[in-house]
């Protein structure tokens, strides 16, 4: 079972690092997050798994396409209309992606909306290296209007 190291605040807002044995990253921050601890930051542990699962890993390592951008995006949506909060989407998507720069942004955007440093569109905006600039002026205003899920469709059907 992969390993993740963590750094957490407690309700008394000491950090406390440590690790956590989970079965991926968003299970780890359910961990986390049912012992009253904040994640502020968490990454998997290198070859604290097994050597299949390490071959499956070197796979996803490869950069996401457009398609696989949209696809987030277009999931986001889908999960918002069916009822799920955006945490609980970002996680759902993160539990899903298999490109490696992909999981690791929405993960990076799931702790930061999490923990209250931003919004959807900041936290987007942050990773410039993942998305252009227009996404995240689309996600804003969508957010700013109460039309997150349409910005979030039009943001895929652009893609």
């Amino acid at each position: 079972m992969p390993s993740f190291i963590y750094k957490a605040v407690d309700a008394l807002g000491d950090e406390m690092p440590g690790t956590v044995q989970a079965g991926d990253i968003s299970s780890a921050i359910a961990s986390l997050q049912s012992q009253a601890l904040t994640v502020l930051s968490i990454r998997e542990v290198e070859g604290s798994l097994n050597i299949a699962a390490q071959l499956r890993r070197l796979a996803t390592l490869r950069t996401p396409t457009t398609t696989h951008k949209a696809s987030f995006f277009r999931q986001v949506a889908m999960l918002l209309k069916g009822g799920h909060t955006l945490t609980e989407a970002l996680a759902l998507c993160a539990a899903t992606s298999d490109r490696k720069p992909l999981h690791d942004g929405i993960v990076h955007m799931l702790v930061r909306i999490h923990n209250g440093e931003t919004s959807f569109a900041g936290a987007v905006r942050d990773l410039d290296r993942l998305f252009p600039p227009f996404v995240a002026s689309l996600l804003a205003t969508g957010e700013r209007s109460g039309e997150l899920v349409t910005a979030l469709e039009r943001v895929a059907d652009h893609l």
